[in-house]
Parts: C-alpha cells; sequence; structure tokens
C-alpha cells in the first residue's frame, strides 16, 4: 500500500519538478545511415542543485522536451566550470562518449536502440 501511494504522489509532482527544470541544447549531431542524433544538453533545475550536462538519442524528426537525458548524466561535481563531453561517432552502431574525469556520473547506459555507447575520461 505505501509503494501505491508514495508512486501516486510522484506521478502528481513529477510535472511541477519538470516545469522547474530548463534543458539548453549545447550541440547535435547526427548518427549516420540512421534516423538518430546525439543532443548534448545542458539541464538546469535551480538553485538547490548543480546543473548538469545530460545526453540523448533522438530520432532525427523529434525535439529534444524538458526532461532528463536518456544516455548519460554527469555534473561537475560542484566545480565552477560546467562538464566537458566530447562526441565520437565510431560508426552507424556505436558512438564514444569522452567526458571530464572529476565528473560525477549519475547515468551511464551501455547502449541504447541497437547503439553501443563506450565511455571514456579525459586527461
Amino acid at each position: 500500500m505505501l509503494i501505491v501511494a508514495a508512486t501516486a504522489i510522484l506521478t502528481l509532482i513529477n510535472p511541477f519538478i519538470n516545469d522547474m527544470c530548463k534543458n539548453q541544447i549545447l550541440s547535435q549531431s547526427v548518427i549516420p545511415n540512421s534516423n538518430k542524433k546525439i543532443v548534448v544538453f545542458s539541464r538546469d533545475c535551480g538553485a538547490t542543485t548543480s546543473k548538469s550536462t545530460q545526453i540523448s538519442i533522438l530520432n532525427l524528426s523529434s525535439e529534444l522536451k524538458n526532461g532528463s537525458g536518456n544516455i548519460f548524466i554527469a555534473d561537475s561535481n560542484h566545480s565552477q566550470k560546467e562538464l566537458k563531453v566530447i562526441i565520437n561517432i565510431v560508426g552507424d552502431k556505436k558512438i564514444k562518449i569522452i567526458y571530464s574525469k572529476n565528473a560525477r556520473v549519475f547515468k551511464k547506459e551501455p547502449n541504447y536502440q541497437g547503439i553501443k555507447i563506450e565511455y571514456d575520461t579525459m586527461q
């Protein structure tokens, strides 16, 4: 019963949480021989949280919605500098994401809809 109540509460407040957050696209890259693109964006949810760098793979015709990244979420671990990421498209089924070694990573998916994702840190 408690799980049902908690799920109901989260369902009710989730739209309000997303409304407090704002996404700003930093870069977009098309994955060759596919109908997909990689969107790197900054997500800011206000003064009580750190700004994060997030990455989503979307269909070419899709727009980035006001939500979290579907493959990668990290922040600069309280550094004043924005987290740097580099996207290398290795082929139509493989990408590599390189990010700062000081990053605090919250999400790092190994694959998404048949696309293999590798990760590495910058020196």
